[in-house]
């Protein structure tokens, strides 16, 4: 969250103000690189996490909330579940 925070300040304002909520998806690495092209093909917002313990591999993505987010994100589980 803290580089979300730091990429998109105004956003992360709004989020705490109006939301305050996040929602965790499950996705496998190939559905997480799929999403990051697609949201590239939308101009969706967004910030990667990266885990050097894991010799760099992305293991996360926090999209700037919006309709595009929402639609992107629609056919992906609730993680954990």
């Amino acid at each position: 969250m803290r580089e979300f925070s730091e990429d998109f300040p105004e956003e992360d304002n709004d989020w705490y103000r109006e939301s305050n909520y996040i929602i965790c998806l499950g996705a496998t690495p190939h559905q997480m690189v799929d999403l990051l092209r697609k949201c590239k093909d939308k101009g969706q917002r967004y910030t990667t996490f990266i885990e050097p313990d894991l010799e760099g591999r992305l293991t996360g993505i926090a999209l700037v909330p919006s309709d595009d987010a929402r639609r992107l994100t629609s056919q992906l589980p609730l993680a954990l579940r």
